[in-house]
């Protein structure tokens, strides 16, 4: 995938490897990139960040976020994921506080993020905002996450109107009748609305961190289709970005997919 140009560099660490990964970044139809990923294949942790506000202290505050989560895992020997998330979203927090914090000029920069770590045979998300995360098992694509609604989409003056959660049928699990009112990692001022949840991981199975870029570009049936299609996992991230890429996202759009410990097999083209 050399002809790639659009790739944010990732952040990996991690000795050997116990899950595979791969990713990418468009920049869509924009010349700038406020997007960042990162991935840890040997503690099972992949997570998608994306920023708004002045362009250069969004894409450094998503990068804050995506390494703060990273290093939570790094630093952190053993706990449920549960914890391990909370606890890095927190540090998250404070990083992006931090940078907002740091100059007037980045003052209402804001971050969304998912994160989603394996261990065993559970998965566990945590999120904040439209970042999503998919489960792929046999053959159907299920979502984790929901979007939580933005504070314009969910008052009308001072009268709530919170917008019911859309597509109900893709979703695994519980999902509230209306979501939570996003609360972005940003300036420190109010506590971040993270959502966590825990579902079941086999060894096959998949899971697909993707920015709002994608859902707003491609619907569930295409990414469900091109899961589907099978093949290596070299093979599955370069049919989406394909597909992303044809589809000529506005915004930038963020993909991870990640998988293990079994590994898809390489189908003929």
């Amino acid at each position: 995938m050399t002809e790639q140009k659009n790739l944010h560099p990732q952040r990996y660490f991690g000795g050997r490897d116990r899950m595979w990964a791969e990713a990418f970044t468009l920049l869509g139809n924009r010349n700038y990139c406020e997007d960042a990923y990162g991935v840890s294949r040997n503690a099972g942790l992949a997570v998608v960040a994306d920023g708004g506000g002045t362009p250069p202290f969004a894409l450094a505050a998503a990068g804050a976020a995506a390494d703060a989560l990273l290093a939570k895992v790094r630093t952190t020997a053993s706990g449920p994921g549960s914890d391990v998330l909370r606890s890095g979203f927190a540090d998250a927090s404070r990083q992006v506080a931090a940078l907002v914090n740091s100059s007037d000029e980045a003052m209402g920069t804001f971050v969304t993020a998912a994160a989603a770590i394996v261990s065993d045979n559970t998965i566990t998300v945590g999120w904040i905002g439209n970042c999503r995360c998919y489960l792929f098992r046999d053959g159907i694509l299920q979502g984790l996450t929901w979007d939580q609604a933005w504070p314009h989409r969910c008052f009308i003056g001072d009268t709530p109107a919170l917008v019911p959660v859309q597509e109900p049928d893709h979703y695994l699990g519980q999902r509230p009748e209306f979501p939570t009112p996003c609360r972005p990692l940003s300036d420190g001022s109010r506590e971040p609305s993270v959502e966590i949840g825990e579902f079941e991981w086999r060894p096959t199975d998949m899971c697909l961190l993707c920015t709002d870029g994608l859902v707003d570009t491609l619907g569930h049936s295409a990414l469900e289709g091109a899961l589907q299609a099978g093949g290596s996992p070299a093979q599955l991230i370069a049919r989406l970005f394909e597909a992303a890429t044809s589809a000529r996202p506005r915004d930038n759009t963020t993909v991870v997919l990640m998988g293990g410990p079994s590994r898809p097999v390489e189908s003929p083209t």
